[in-house]
C-alpha cells in the first residue's frame, strides 16, 4: 500500500516515530504491514528498544515482511509528516465512505429521514473530533507545569536544568534543560570538543547518566583526554607514559574518579544520522541517559544533494531527538572562515543557517588575542541566542595541558597548587 512501507521504514529506524506522530494501527490496510507495526510495539514494550533480531523468526510471513521493510529506503525525517498526513487522510476517507454507505442503505428502508440525517451528522462530527490531533489547551499545559514549579519552589529555587559545572554559564542558561538543543560553535581546533567533554564529565560526576557521540575522536583519545582533565595531568605525559612516581599516582587517582562514571561513548566515525537516532534512543531507554552530546554536527552522514541540505537534515534530527526523548542535546558545530579575526556571530555557522534557527541556545567561542595577534589562554563564550535565559559574554581561562576551562579567578589558585 502506498506510503505504508515508507512509514514502516521510518519506524524501524526510530520507533519513537510511533509516539511523536501518533501513528495508528488502522493506517495500515495491508495486514502484514500492520503485523510489522505491532512487532515493533511489542518489542519496544518488552525490551525498551527494537531490533529485528528479537522478532519471532519462525513466522515466515512476518520475517519476510520485516526483511522487505529493512530493504526499503529510510525516508528523510522531513518526509514523515507527509506520509502521516496521506495515510490519515486515507483512513478518514475510508471511514467517511462507510458512513455514507450506511446512510445510503438506510435510505432504501422505511427509516425516518430526520433520524438518518441525525445519525449522519453524529458520525461526521465524530470523524472531525477524532481528527483534532494532540492539541492541548493552555489550561492543560498550565496544569502540567504547576507541579514542576512547586517542586522547584520547595527546593528553594535553583537551576531548572542540569548544571554544566561552570557557574557563569549556568547563570546565563539556567542549566541544560530538557527538550532543548544547544550548539557550541567554534573554528576548527578552537576548544569546542574540550568544552563538551568537560561539561559531560561534570554532569556524570554528579551521578547523572550522559551519552556522548564522538564522531571525530576515537574512544581511546576521549579516554586519554578525560584522564588528563580529571587528574589535572598533562595529556602528553599520559600519551607517552613518561610519568614519575607522583604523576603515576595522579593518573591512578584519575582512573578511580572516572572509571565508574555513567558516561556512555559512541565513537563511530562520521556516524550516519540513523545510527545517532537509534543509539540515542537506546541510551535513554536502557541507560536512563539524561543528556546527549554530539561532537560535531557537520560530521553526521545522511542523504542530501548538497552539504547544506545534509547539515540541515542532521540539525533538524538533533532537534527532534531532544523533543522526542525529552533530554537536552548539546552539539558542537564549526564556524566558517568569516569568523576568523573577529567576534563570531549567529550567521557564521558553517554550511547552513538552519543551525542558528534550530538552536534553543547558541554559544560561540572566540579566543582573545595578544597585541601581536597570537592567541591568549582566554576564551570568550558569546551566548548569541538563548530562548530561556540571558544573552551576553562569559570569559574563561583555558589550561591546554589538562583541557580544562575555568573562571579566570580560579587560575591563580591552580598555578599555586602545582607550584608554577
Amino acid at each position: 500500500m502506498e506510503h505504508e512501507l515508507d512509514l514502516l521504514a521510518a519506524i524501524f529506524s526510530d520507533p519513537d516515530v510511533i509516539q511523536s506522530h501518533a501513528v495508528r494501527d488502522d493506517w495500515f490496510q495491508n495486514s502484514q504491514n500492520r503485523r510489522a507495526l505491532m512487532a515493533v510495539k511489542d518489542c519496544t514494550e518488552a525490551y525498551g528498544f527494537f531490533s529485528p533480531d528479537l522478532v519471532d523468526q519462525s513466522d515466515v510471513q512476518l520475517k519476510a515482511k520485516i526483511e522487505e521493510v529493512l530493504d526499503h529506503p529510510t525516508p528523510f525525517p522531513e518526509s514523515i509528516p507527509v506520509y502521516v498526513d496521506r495515510l490519515e487522510n486515507r483512513r478518514k476517507s475510508i471511514e467517511l465512505r462507510l458512513v455514507l454507505e450506511n446512510a445510503q442503505e438506510s435510505l432504501k428502508s422505511d427509516a425516518n429521514a430526520e433520524t438518518i440525517a441525525d445519525g449522519l451528522l453524529e458520525a461526521v462530527t465524530g470523524l472531525l473530533r477524532a481528527s483534532e490531533g494532540n492539541f492541548k489547551s493552555i489550561g492543560d499545559v498550565i496544569k502540567q507545569l504547576i507541579p514542576v514549579i512547586e517542586e522547584r519552589y520547595k527546593a528553594g529555587g535553583g537551576l531548572p536544568g542540569i548544571s554544566t559545572g561552570i557557574a557563569e554559564l549556568d547563570e546565563a542558561t539556567m542549566g541544560l534543560q530538557d527538550k532543548r538543543l544547544y550548539y557550541v560553535a567554534a573554528r576548527p581546533s578552537d576548544g569546542k570538543s574540550a568544552l563538551l567533554m568537560q561539561i559531560a564529565l561534570e554532569i556524570a560526576k554528579r551521578g547523572t547518566p550522559v551519552g556522548f557521540f564522538s564522531l571525530e575522536s576515537a574512544e581511546e583519545e576521549f579516554g586519554s583526554r578525560s584522564l588528563a582533565h580529571a587528574g589535572r595531568l598533562a595529556q602528553q605525559y599520559i600519551a607517552s607514559g613518561d610519568l614519575d612516581v607522583a604523576g603515576f599516582a595522579k593518573l591512578t587517582e584519575a582512573v578511580g574518579k572516572i572509571k565508574d562514571l555513567p558516561l556512555y561513548i559512541d565513537d563511530k566515525s562520521n556516524a550516519p544520522l540513523e545510527h545517532i537516532i537509534r543509539q540515542s534512543r537506546v541510551m535513554v531507554t536502557r541507560h536512563k541517559v539524561k543528556a546527549i552530546f554530539v561532537d560535531y554536527v557537520q560530521l553526521i552522514k545522511t542523504e542530501g544533494e548538497t552539504k547544506r541540505h545534509i547539515v540541515e537534515t542532521a540539525s533538524h534530527a538533533l532537534k527532534d531527538i531532544a523533543r522526542n526523548l525529552g533530554v537536552p542535546v548539546v552539539a558542537a558545530a564549526q564556524l566558517n572562515r568569516n569568523a576568523d579575526g573577529r567576534a563570531p556571530a549567529l550567521g557564521d555557522f558553517q554550511h547552513s543557517s538552519a543551525l542558528e534557527q534550530d538552536a534553543d541556545t547558541a554559544i560561540l567561542m572566540e579566543w582573545l588575542k595578544n597585541s601581536d595577534g597570537t592567541p591568549t589562554d582566554k576564551n570568550k563564550l558569546h551566548i548569541a541566542k538563548n530562548r530561556d535565559g540571558s544573552k551576553g559574554v562569559i570569559t574563561l581561562q583555558f589550561i591546554p595541558d589538562i583541557l580544562r576551562f575555568q573562571p579566570i579567578s580560579d587560575l591563580d589558585r591552580y598555578r599555586e597548587s602545582i607550584g608554577a
